[in-house]
């Protein structure tokens, strides 16, 4: 995956970046390494602010509230 978002910012395709960073919160979700996922889905949030994505931004916002729940941030 790191490779594949290294080659989406070398040809700049913004919106891939954040399908990619989004992807890759979920696999450090599920391997207990919170912090990462939600530097990534901050990441991700932005990338789709600022290419106009909504759906992925709303997606973005849920996962972050729910990766948020696992650590006790309430």
């Amino acid at each position: 995956m790191r490779e594949a978002l290294s080659l989406t910012r070398e040809i700049g395709e913004k919106a891939y970046d954040g399908v990619l960073l989004f992807n890759m919160a979920n696999i450090e979700e599920q391997r207990g390494e919170y912090g990462t996922a939600l530097e990534h889905l901050q990441s991700a949030g932005a990338i789709a602010d600022e290419v106009a994505d909504p759906t992925q931004k709303a997606a973005c916002q849920t996962y972050l509230g729910s990766t948020r729940l696992r650590v006790g941030d309430r």
